[in-house]
Order: C-alpha cells, then sequence, then structure tokens
C-alpha cells in the first residue's frame, strides 16, 4: 500500500505556554488562537484503531485495522502547531493480500457479532461513521478504470453502530469495512474485513 506524508508547520497556530511564550508577530501583544475545539494535549499521529469481536462464549478475536488517509494536527514541543497529511487507495483498492492479519471470523449462528472498535492513546474520536462493501467489490487491479471504482463505490451498505460498537449479522458473505473517524485536531480512515463463518 502507497502511502503519502506531508509534515507542515501552520501558519499562526503557536500557543502560549508557561516558560516557552510563542505569540504573532502581529500584534505581538496577541497570542494566536488554536482552531475550534482543537486539542493541544493530542497525540502526535492519528490513533490506530483495533477492532475487537465479541461472540458470547466464543475466544475474542482482535485485529489492528489498515490506516488509510489522514489528516492530523498537533502541538509540538516548542508549542507550534504542526499538520500531518496522508494519502492512500481507497479500502477498495487495497490488494486482498493486506487484508490476511485484519480479518475476522464471524462465529457459525450467531447473529449477534459485535465488533467493538478501540482507538489507541486513550483518545477516543468525537464521532464515527462506517460503511461496508461485500469483497466482491473489492478493485485492487491497477488497471481498473475510474467509472469501475465508482461503481464499487456506489455499492457500499450502511452500517449499525450502538455506540463504539458494530453490529454484525453472519448472512454468508466476506465484507470489507471502512471506518471515518473525526476528532477535533483531524480525521482518519480505516479498513478490515470479515469473513463468514460459512466461508472459511
Amino acid at each position: 500500500m502507497s502511502v503519502l506524508f506531508i509534515l507542515a508547520v501552520c501558519g499562526g497556530c503557536a500557543i502560549s505556554q508557561p516558560g516557552n511564550q510563542t505569540t504573532n508577530a502581529e500584534p505581538p501583544e496577541a497570542p494566536a488562537s488554536l482552531p475550534p475545539g482543537f486539542a493541544p494535549s493530542a497525540p502526535e499521529m492519528a490513533p490506530q484503531l483495533d477492532a475487537l469481536l465479541t461472540t458470547g462464549s466464543s475466544p475474542e478475536q482482535r485485529v489492528r485495522a489498515i490506516q488509510l488517509a489522514t489528516s492530523w494536527m498537533f502541538v509540538d514541543e516548542d508549542g507550534n502547531c504542526s499538520g500531518i497529511e496522508s494519502d492512500s487507495p481507497h479500502a477498495l483498492q487495497l490488494h486482498p493480500s493486506e487484508f490476511a492479519e485484519v480479518t475476522l471470523q464471524l462465529v457459525d449462528g450467531n447473529n449477534n457479532n459485535n465488533i467493538e472498535l478501540h482507538f489507541s492513546d486513550n483518545y477516543p474520536p468525537e464521532s464515527v461513521s462506517a460503511q461496508r462493501w461485500d469483497t466482491e467489490y473489492a478493485r485492487s487491479d491497477q488497471d481498473a478504470g475510474a467509472q469501475d471504482i465508482d461503481e464499487a463505490l456506489g455499492k457500499s451498505e450502511a452500517v449499525e453502530l450502538d455506540g463504539s460498537a458494530i453490529i454484525v449479522s453472519d448472512d454468508g458473505h466476506d465484507y470489507i469495512y471502512f471506518v471515518h473517524a473525526v476528532w477535533p485536531n483531524g480525521n482518519s480512515n480505516y479498513a478490515f474485513r470479515t469473513e463468514s463463518a460459512s466461508n472459511p
């Protein structure tokens, strides 16, 4: 998976800290304000996502989701606001081999497979949304045309969220899940896969 990272110092985003006071040049007496809701204590990288499958008495399964395109801002040790932008293919364009370590196996006969979403750094997002595609719509072939990709993207299905958990019923199909999380400091996309108990 190819990912592009861009690190930039955000202009007009310095903050004032005890013992290390930083202000904008114009006017010097007025410290620059942070973006609305910005959390100066946020981690320097967008949190990772662990997907935890719980199915009653069956053993728990945990996978670290693939982190996709991300836009993130943070305050560095000098009190400056910096930004990181990363780009990646869409989840449907990833090669199937990339899901080998991020696949949850649903349990046969259990229609209450709950996938709990756990974000690292003890920094939960303000909002989370999710959608999924049957794996038949995966388009990892680099020669796939834009129209083919657009048609596949249009086949997404709604995902039911209960707080930070995805409610899953095993309908005999394998799915690619796409999760979008938003914080005051930015947003990030994630992907993982589920495999039906009838398709081992």
